[in-house]
């Protein structure tokens, strides 16, 4: 019995020192070369790093993916609509420095898809869901998140962004 102890604790040693390895070796930034392929979630952003400084970026379909050059040789991909596309970044003299295929996915993680004869409806849920703008949904719901989205950012630009702190009522006259 002791020595089944020691050898799953060993076990899990060896696996847990593999699991901080495998994401040490991830790090930061994605490294670019010819053929890479990038995956980025929608509405969000990938930095990728080049192997040398961009002169020319060229997007296939600049509505499925856009980017942003940053300190010298930091790429930043940011995933518009789900899709695929190509980037190809070239060098002031023009030789080709990256060329990759990136593809714009969902983000699954604490989604909700509800689909009914009406169509389907999206939600993020951490812990609490609430409706989210997503291409393909009901035309009804996607107006309606998106009117509600559109409003809130309104109303943060013309208070300044500042917070009076009530949390939207209930609050003394």
């Amino acid at each position: 019995m002791y020595q089944d102890a020691n050898f799953f604790r060993n076990t899990l040693v060896s696996l847990g020192l593999f699991g901080c390895l495998a994401l040490a070796s991830l790090g930061t930034a994605t490294s670019a070369h010819a053929g890479a392929d990038v995956k980025v979630p929608v509405d969000q952003a990938r930095v990728v790093e080049l192997a040398g400084e961009p002169g020319t970026v060229i997007v296939g379909n600049p509505t499925i993916a856009d980017v942003t050059l940053r300190n010298g040789n930091l790429m930043i991909i940011q995933g518009k609509a789900y899709g695929e596309t190509n980037i190809i970044v070239l060098s002031p003299d023009g030789e080709q420095i990256a060329n990759m295929d990136v593809v714009v996915q969902a983000r699954n993680k604490n989604a909700l898809w509800i689909y009914s004869s009406a169509g389907r409806r999206s939600f993020r849920c951490h812990p609490f869901c609430e409706g989210e703008v997503n291409t393909g949904d009901n035309k009804e719901f996607f107006e309606q998140i998106a009117e509600q989205n559109g409003g809130k950012l309104k109303a943060a630009k013309t208070s300044g962004n500042t917070s009076s702190g009530g949390g939207g009522g209930g609050g003394e006259q």
